[in-house]
């Protein structure tokens, strides 16, 4: 159990570039004398600055720490920086996915990027969609590609990934078991012409200002008919084709949107200098012929989520759609109405309605959450 919790801590200190302040409490909520970690002692002497922190506690009045920040508007300094931010970083689907469903959550997590470790999921899909993507480029290239180099695609890159000694045993076992089952369930599925974790930038207008517009396509077939068909990976719990759409209760629709959001960027790009960053807007099918001898696109678009786990019948699902003009039409006025709401900061009194999330809790630290704070014009 040690080494795991070293290696977390370990891992807590790595993500820092020019310094760490390590505190720890003297006392806990019983008054009982706590003692600091024994990881603390381990960091070699040379590397550690150890300071005594009562001067910095008696220069602070005890009611700082239990007054209630008050009420503020956002500066227009802090207005002008998150404006730079949003118009050099755009939106990506998942960006615009998080702020449909909570602002904060957006805020904090696409704009602001607060940094925190990988979870044992994300660490999990990162090394399912390298294996992925390594089975799909050898078929293109008509190679061999057993089993076994599947599964050690996956192990190769779960191995740098920061997990604790359980996580990581748990993922491997995981792992064999739903790569090895989904190699089988596929194993005579041929590949055409296709790319593999396509970029796309475009510039986005959304009237006074425009914005770039990003997406990493985990597999982009071109057919003979013309037709383009983009093929997005799924790690985790499946879902049912209503859940895709946000037809349920509980979802939003964020999976057919990010289908819909591919079709927009792929209708704005036709070169390559374009596909990896594009200040330009063309049909993907007037000169798509230029990325890299990828025959013409100029038919319908096929978007499916692809689920990497089977289901409790041990198929591996994929549910497809032919994703509409219309729909495409929709989203950009999504798009535009999302994106003038976070250039304005005006959903800075804004609040996702779950009681539970962390991240408008977060929010509310900024000021009384009781008290209107007008965003900055």
């Amino acid at each position: 159990k040690n080494d795991d919790e070293r290696r977390l801590f370990y891992v807590a200190l790595t993500r820092a570039r020019n310094g760490v302040h390590i505190t720890h409490a003297e006392e806990g909520e019983d008054g009982a004398a706590r003692l600091p970690s024994q990881f603390i002692e381990e960091i070699a002497p040379e590397c550690r600055d150890v300071r005594d922190t009562a001067p910095f506690e008696k220069s602070i009045p005890p009611q700082f720490f239990l007054t209630p920040p008050p009420s503020s508007t956002a500066p227009l300094k802090d207005k002008e920086f998150l404006n730079t931010l949003f118009l050099e970083q755009g939106l990506s689907v998942t960006a615009l996915n998080n702020y449909l469903a909570c602002p904060w959550s957006y805020f904090y997590n696409n704009l602001l990027r607060l940094p925190r470790a990988p979870g044992k999921s994300a660490s999990f899909g990162t090394a399912a969609h390298a294996a992925l993507k390594a089975r799909a480029d050898a078929l293109a290239k008509r190679k061999r590609f057993g089993k076994k180099a599947f599964i050690d695609s996956f192990l190769a890159v779960l191995a740098r990934e920061p997990l604790s000694r359980e996580d990581y045993d748990d993922c491997v076992k995981k792992g064999k078991e739903v790569l090895g089952g989904y190699y089988d369930f596929h194993k005579n599925e041929k590949a055409g012409n296709l790319r593999t974790e396509m970029k796309i930038e475009t510039e986005f207008s959304v009237g006074d200002f425009s914005i770039p517009l990003r997406g990493m396509l985990d597999k982009v077939e071109f057919l003979h008919d013309g037709a383009v068909r983009v093929t997005d990976y799924k790690t985790g719990r499946i879902r049912s084709r209503n859940e895709i759409e946000g037809k349920t209760k509980s979802s939003d629709g964020g999976y057919k949107r990010q289908l819909v959001f591919y079709k927009l960027l792929l209708s704005r790009v036709s070169d390559e200098k374009s596909v990896e960053n594009s200040s330009k807007a063309y049909p993907y099918g007037v000169r798509v012929s230029l990325m890299r001898g990828f025959p013409q696109a100029d038919g319908a678009f096929e978007g499916a989520i692809a689920f990497v786990e089977p289901d409790k019948n041990g198929r591996y699902r994929e549910e497809s759609f032919e994703i509409a003009d219309e729909e495409v039409a929709a989203l950009k006025d999504t798009i535009i109405k999302a994106a003038k709401e976070i250039h304005s900061l005006a959903f800075w009194n804004a609040r996702c309605g779950d009681r539970e999330c962390r991240y408008c809790a977060l929010r509310d630290l900024l000021g009384d959450p009781r008290t209107r704070v007008d965003p900055v014009r």
